[in-house]
């Protein structure tokens, strides 16, 4: 009986942070799991047709299968290249400092840079996956994540470098928020959770595989071709988000009847399954797609709040640790530390 409540306590916490994460980034999609099993959609909002079937019925019957792995598989990349740009830093900053004669106080300037560029970005642009759709935006943001990638490898000045890591962060905090809502809006309820767990494993593969490269590459080609190694996985997640659909989930609540049934059977294809000519899905017109002032009414603010501390707290030690230790165990660092 305790390791049955347990189970279901650890459910209840991965639902919490995945609403927590849709919540913090996109910031208008509010999950109601009862009443209404089409996924996501405001509570104000309105059936645009006669109801029939609902987006999650749908997905019930398309199945899990091949569209749902390529999604899951832009998924792993995208978040491999977030991560992974984000942790190039803590390993290529001695041969950079060396280089360019850094002091500590330009080193703390472009670490500073991506990570500041990454919050304000993620606040002020994330609600454009609401607006203009998932697509579009993880599609711009990446491409604009491989030219930052490429401006920081030609770098000839350590000004331009810090050009190309701040637009990293701004690229990773846009990215990031659309990726979150992909990951868990092209299955049913019951797979949402997987989706989550793809992408979570999919950001630390990409902090573990950064430092595995630097140990047998960044000596042998340099920083600036290590750079560009780490951001090969960025080309074919261009090319999976160039090719698959919008999230059935933005186009419901978005009121876009026609474009979610030409997505929902290009699902059903992929996945070899037949799907009705005539299927009618819910579909809701949500007038506050957008809307900040969703994170904190009454239903919302107080999960957005504390779990916006856990949060913090959860980024904050990931990242002090995986920065801070590798320059601590420098010798311009560890020399001023007595151990």
């Amino acid at each position: 009986e305790y390791g049955k409540q347990w189970y279901q306590r650890r459910v209840r916490g991965v639902r919490l942070l995945s609403l927590l994460c849709a919540v913090l980034f996109n910031g208008i999609m509010t999950e109601h799991s009862e009443g209404n099993s089409n996924g996501y959609g405001a509570t104000d909002a309105t059936p645009s047709s006669t109801p029939k079937q609902t987006l999650n019925e749908v997905y019930e019957t398309i199945g899990m299968g091949r569209f749902q792995y390529l999604i899951y598989a832009l998924v792993a990349l995208v978040g491999y290249s977030d991560y992974a740009e984000l942790t190039l830093l803590s390993v290529m900053m001695p041969a950079i400092r060396c280089e360019w004669g850094l002091t500590k106080y330009f080193e703390a300037a472009i670490t500073v840079s991506v990570f500041l560029g990454y919050a304000v970005c993620a606040g002020l642009f994330g609600k454009l996956g609401d607006v203009y759709g998932r697509k579009p935006v993880i599609l711009s943001a990446t491409i604009l994540l491989l030219i930052s990638a490429v401006v920081s490898a030609t770098a000839q000045n350590k000004w331009v470098f810090l050009v190309g890591r701040t637009l990293t962060g701004c690229c990773v905090g846009v990215n990031f928020s659309s990726m979150v809502c992909y990951a868990t809006e092209y299955a049913e309820s019951k797979f949402r959770a997987v989706g989550m767990y793809v992408l979570v494993l999919a950001c630390f593969v990409g902090c573990a595989a950064v430092n595995v490269l630097a140990y047998f590459l960044l000596n042998a080609i340099g920083w600036r071709w290590f750079i560009v190694v780490v951001s090969i996985p960025i080309i074919p997640a261009l090319i999976l988000t160039a090719t698959l659909p919008e999230s059935p989930r933005y186009l419901c609540v978005s009121g876009k009847d026609e474009e979610l049934k030409k997505t929902l059977s290009f699902m059903a294809k992929l996945n070899k399954v037949k799907l009705e000519d005539d299927v009618e899905v819910v579909v809701y017109q949500n007038e506050e797609l957008g809307s900040y002032s969703m994170l904190f009414n009454e239903t919302n603010a107080r999960s957005v709040i504390s779990l916006s501390v856990v949060y913090f707290a959860n980024i904050f030690l990931e990242f002090g640790l995986i920065i801070f230790l590798p320059l601590f165990f420098s010798s311009s660092y560890s020399a001023l530390i007595p151990l």
